[in-house]
């Protein structure tokens, strides 16, 4: 299933589920009767609301601020409802949801029970965030919820730590959203400047929660992990096109982790689409600890971890400036650019320094596979681009490491150390770091180290241009099942008619990188197609569809009588007409569509 077709999935049960009773409504401005049976007679208080909420009820929030109790009610919350919908972003004039607007209209859920919060010139987290130590523990809590527990288009912040005073249980945890078991649903939120010790953004004990085109940004952990989220003990994390941003973390004791994300023991995780940008875990002691942090965007200590079309930019830890993994786990169709590993107290000897862009480490083998993905310009003491540790292991397939530097430069192992790759572009792979034996050829079939010829590598756009050795050079075999689209979301799969094919496979033949070059200008229809479906019985029955007017170069997918099961891509020839045969079909009718182009038929 494609990430759209399952994003559309997700939004169609939550909003059916959501769909109901009645709708309750909800406005800071509202003088009316405040029985929230409509704008004028709103409820001014989201708390009401919830209270009096059925499941299939939906609750429509103006823009403006709310808070989940009073000044000293620190332990107060919004706590969501299975099978009730709260949406933000209307105006207070609306008559259907579609109408609102969330990005225009923001609407709040504020921890900053006394009001007092400010927000100056420095870094909020420092002396730039004031009067937040009266804040509420938890500003969100979905304990117990199902998927029909929506919260769609609101803004989640000003949740604030109790370390140190006010302290109870769970306190110190999950000041943006706490999630205890539950399994709710998030889309189009922003959770952003909370502070805790132990995911400061979302925290979620078990259960399964969903995040869709969520924006999670400039929250801080202090000493421990998960700045942004952090999913512990039996949770399976689901994100979706989200955007994490400026997370900070400051670790200490070796305990700090995954600015933008951790995943812990008996955690797994999706993360599909997203990006992690200028997210940071720094050691909190200056000096006199023994260790830094790990994982700047991403750690991981779970069950299985997939991520897929994934963006990892600017982001910086000890060990692992985008991502550290101690597991399993399988990355495809990510960028990996400008991020950091560098050592903790450098001065003394230092701790770290490995992996750029991604480092594993194991005390019993794993298996990390990394797969057409581009990782370019990281930096670090050693393995900038990939590093593999003790009993770790590493499968790097179709992916380009160039530009990547440690301390002795752009040789081999400053692009991957520790591990070998196929079908990949690797720069200076077969060049070894100063005094050592050069990296053993063998470790590296298919491979090779021409330039890449990106469109503009200054400029860090690294598409494909025309004649890169990248281009149909892949092995088809490595890339998942069902991976049908790069990284910008076109096709794979799309056959270069001025390049040979050098990978492996029936063509076409995939591109190595996250990016495949879209032969003919990404396009793969004219307008003009025809499609034409014959039927044959006989000892062997079979359905034949022949296109006409195609794009010469473009791939096109034939699919009989709508299933997705006996989907089959061929390459449009040059002269615009492309063969598709299904075998021992069943006697009777069939149609065959081609999806890219819109035609079909039927015999």
């Amino acid at each position: 299933m494609s990430v759209c077709a399952r994003v559309a999935v997700i939004l169609a049960a939550s909003t059916a589920a959501a769909f109901g009773q009645s709708i309750i409504y909800v406005d800071a401005d509202a003088s009316g009767r405040q029985n929230g049976r409509s704008w004028a007679d709103a409820y001014v208080d989201v708390q009401d609301a919830l209270r009096g909420a059925a499941p299939g009820d939906e609750i429509w929030v103006a823009e403006g601020s709310y808070f989940p109790g009073e000044a000293g009610e620190w332990e107060s919350t919004f706590q969501m409802k299975s099978g009730v919908g709260l949406y933000g972003g209307f105006t207070g004039v609306e008559e259907r949801r579609d109408q609102r607007d969330p990005y225009a209209h923001e609407t709040i859920l504020s921890g900053d029970i006394d009001h007092n919060d400010t927000y100056g010139q420095g870094t909020w987290d420092g002396p730039g965030w004031n009067g937040n130590a009266d804040n509420v523990f938890h500003v969100v809590t979905t304990d117990g919820v199902d998927e029909t527990a929506v919260i769609d288009g609101f803004t989640i912040l000003g949740g604030a730590t109790n370390y140190g005073q006010h302290v109870v249980p769970w306190g110190d945890y999950g000041s943006g959203v706490f999630n205890n078991g539950g399994s709710p649903t998030f889309i189009d939120c922003t959770i952003k400047r909370n502070i805790a010790s132990f995911g400061a953004g979302v925290y979620s004990l078990g259960g399964a929660p969903t995040f869709i085109r969520c924006t999670i940004k400039e929250n801080r952990v202090h000493l421990y992990e998960g700045a942004g989220v952090i999913a512990v003990e039996d949770c399976r994390l689901t994100l979706t096109d989200c955007l994490f941003t400026q997370n900070r973390l400051k670790g200490g004791n070796n305990q700090g982790a995954g600015a933008g994300v951790s995943i812990r023991m008996g955690c797994s995780a999706d993360i599909t689409g997203c990006s992690f940008i200028d997210n940071t875990a720094d050691n909190f002691f200056p000096s006199g600890d023994y260790a830094g942090t790990y994982g700047g965007a991403l750690y991981h200590f779970g069950d299985a971890l997939t991520v897929r079309n994934c963006v990892f930019r600017q982001n910086r830890s000890n060990a692992g400036g985008a991502i550290w993994t101690w597991k399993d786990a399988t990355i495809v169709n990510c960028l990996f650019v400008d991020n950091r590993a560098p050592e903790y107290q450098a001065r003394q000897g230092g701790w770290g320094g490995v992996g750029g862009a991604i480092a594993t480490s194991a005390f019993t083998p794993n298996r990390v596979r990394i797969i057409n993905s581009t990782i370019v310009n990281n930096t670090a003491e050693a393995g900038a681009g990939l590093r593999v540790l003790n009993s770790a292991e590493a499968f790097v397939h179709n992916c380009i490491f160039w530009g990547n530097r440690d301390r002795n430069g752009f040789v081999g192992p400053s692009q991957i150390k520790g591990a070998g790759a196929t079908y990949s572009c690797i720069q200076n792979m077969l060049v070894g770091e100063p005094g050592e034996d050069p990296p053993d050829r063998k470790k590296f079939p298919h491979c090779f180290d021409d330039d890449p010829r990106f469109v503009s590598y200054g400029g860090l756009d690294l598409h494909l241009t025309a004649g890169s050795p990248c281009i149909d050079a892949a092995d088809n075999d490595e890339l998942p099942n069902g991976v049908d689209t790069d990284l910008d979301g076109e096709r794979r799969y799309v056959d270069d008619p001025a390049t040979p094919d050098t990978g492996h496979g029936a063509a076409p033949i995939v591109d190595i990188g996250a990016y495949e070059f879209q032969a003919g200008g990404g396009q793969s229809c004219t307008g003009g197609e025809t499609l034409k479906v014959t039927c044959k019985t006989g000892r062997k029955n079979v359905a034949t569809g022949k296109l006409g007017g195609g794009l010469p170069g473009a791939a096109v997918t034939f699919r009989l009588d709508g299933d997705p099961d006996t989907d089959v891509v061929k390459t449009v020839k040059n002269s615009g007409k492309a063969t598709a045969k299904f075998k021992n079909v069943a006697p009777g009718a069939h149609s065959i569509e081609v999806l890219e182009c819109g035609v079909s038929d039927g015999c």
